[in-house]
């Protein structure tokens, strides 16, 4: 009897210590998480570094090196395969091509992206107010737009908007902060991050990145009066709740490359803002970073204009397409880098600006090599990622490194002796294979998309063989059918007699031949009067002198 009581016993106090040691195994100070739960991502490839270029062997080519992701994280990125003792939930991604940090774009005007080009901008206007009462943009876009914007349609346009930014690298987008609440709802199951949301910025410190539209209204006398938005940023900056702050500023001709000089409304509402009383108060600090879309009020050599940027920790969203299309002139962003202002790059929208913040910076390199301007590769890169997320504060994007997250996209180029940089700028965005974002693969090539994420669908087969087997990530919850969505769309816009903007560069011809226009006027208009000045008229005594 003692026997079996002190085994009773003993199990007993094996029961307690087996419950106290479970207990305390579940405490979150001391429990890893459960394998199972980790998603793990390992890429080979060449890493794209955020000065723009790929680390290299003894031999000058290019080394690959892998990049180990854990639940949207960036946990390593080494010569060397990182070792695991648990090697559960791993998934493997082998490339060949580059892989780039996720590019960001700070200005855009969702569910507009899927109206076609605009024939009617002509670079004939002074400023945004100018072309909204334009006759021919409010019967054809302004009306069209409306008609398309109803509530059956409205998740789809922004996912229509997400998935032309994906196609090019896309992982951040500016959105509006004027959708409802039930779109906001949805457009947070969507794929790419959005600078409204703080679930998707994860930074985790109750603060917002807020987007104001127009901050002054213009009176008929030449002068503007602030709108409310600027004390509503005050007041929620005293609240510590701002992150970063976007605002759509001074739209119009700069004076920079024609002879018409600045708009004054421009240069009236820019300096409006340098004597709104928030910046006449120096103990306004903490100071969060401001980017000022447009912003062509801005004289760059004006002292007291590049001190006010640089006081208030102010940076430049630039929009040259946009810029070009509407007004025929842009910033002079050379001398804005020298001065160490900031730039960041916004693809605008469909109507008078590109597809993505890519396409952007693909007609940014064409513009400055045409005006002769000393702005290099890596400078347009960095508009795009760290020069981007410096912008709105975040110090976790715009790099692959550790510790940042999980966003980047590979381009498998078909010409292996292009550099990084020249892949960026030169490859068609068919030829992305994959976009990451959070670890997870949203977008790119069935093959290599659908192994890591099986909740994907193929993109519209309409849009030809380029999205052939193309795919992006649909959250199961939207229950939504891409194919059947855009077709009904597409189906609305052409009894209104709209043809909708592709997704894809290569696969829409009205775009294509649009931005050809366009390099031509910044050809003719902007590079030969320069080889005129370079090049003086050969005087007569010359040419009798040639003639002996």
């Amino acid at each position: 009897m003692q026997t079996r009581a002190f085994q009773r016993f003993l199990i007993l106090l094996g029961l307690i210590l087996i419950n106290s040691t479970l207990s305390f195994a579940q405490t979150p100070e001391s429990s890893p998480q459960p394998q199972e739960l980790i998603r793990r991502l390992l890429i080979y490839g060449k890493v794209v570094r955020s000065d723009g270029t790929v680390a290299q062997k003894k031999d000058g080519s290019f080394a690959e090196s892998y990049v180990l992701v854990e639940n949207g994280v960036i946990q390593s990125v080494s010569r060397t395969r990182p070792s695991l003792k648990n090697k559960k939930g791993l998934r493997f991604l082998h490339t060949n091509g580059y892989i780039y940090p996720g590019l960001i774009d700070l200005h855009t005007h969702m569910t507009y992206n899927i109206m076609p080009v605009w024939k009617g901008a002509q670079s004939q206007f002074s400023n945004r107010f100018e072309w909204r009462k334009d006759e021919d943009y409010r019967n054809n876009f302004r009306t069209t737009y409306k008609a398309l914007n109803i509530p059956e349609f409205k998740i789809g346009l922004l996912l229509y908007d997400e998935i032309q930014a994906l196609a090019g690298g896309t992982t951040l987008i500016q959105e509006s902060g004027i959708l409802d609440s039930e779109s906001k709802d949805a457009t947070q199951r969507l794929v790419v991050r959005g600078t409204d949301f703080e679930s998707d910025l994860e930074l985790n410190n109750g603060k917002k990145i807020v987007s104001s539209f127009e901050i002054f209204e213009p009176k008929a006398n030449g002068t503007v009066v602030a709108k409310d938005a600027l004390d509503s940023f005050n007041k929620r900056r005293s609240e510590d709740k701002i992150q970063s702050y976007i605002v759509h500023l001074a739209e119009g001709r700069t004076g920079f490359l024609r002879d018409h000089g600045f708009d004054p409304l421009c240069r009236t509402e820019f300096e409006a803002l340098m004597a709104h009383p928030y910046f006449s108060d120096p103990a306004n600090t903490p100071r969060p970073p401001i980017g000022l879309i447009h912003s062509s009020g801005i004289d760059p050599q004006s002292d007291a204009h590049i001190s006010f940027l640089n006081t208030w920790n102010m940076g430049i969203v630039w929009s040259p397409v946009s810029n070009l299309l509407l007004y025929g002139d842009t910033l002079d962003i050379e001398t804005l880098l020298k001065k160490g202002v900031p730039v960041a790059l916004g693809s605008d929208w469909s109507p008078s600006g590109s597809k993505h913040v890519l396409d952007e910076a693909r007609m940014a390199r064409f513009y400055l090599d045409q005006i002769k301007a000393h702005v290099s590769d890596k400078e347009i890169f960095q508009m795009m990622t760290t020069n981007a997320a410096k912008m709105i504060g975040h110090p976790k994007l715009g790099e692959i490194k550790p510790g940042n997250l999980a966003d980047f996209f590979i381009l498998e180029d078909p010409n292996p002796n292009y550099s990084p940089m020249e892949s960026l700028f030169e490859t068609d965005v068919q030829y992305i294979v994959a976009v990451i974002i959070r670890g997870r693969a949203v977008y790119g090539y069935d093959e290599y998309v659908r192994k890591l994420e099986p909740d994907v669908q193929l993109l519209p087969q309409i849009e030809g063989e380029p999205v052939r087997n193309k795919v992006v990530y649909m959250d199961p919850v939207l229950n939504l059918n891409l194919e059947e969505t855009l077709g009904k769309m597409e189906a609305h816009l052409k009894t209104l007699g709209v043809y909708r903007n592709n997704l894809l560069t290569s696969t829409d011809r009205p775009y294509q031949e649009r931005m050809f226009q366009l390099q031509q006027m910044i050809h003719t208009n902007f590079f030969l009067p320069k080889l005129k000045i370079q090049d003086p008229p050969v005087k007569p005594e010359d040419d009798k002198k040639e003639e002996q």
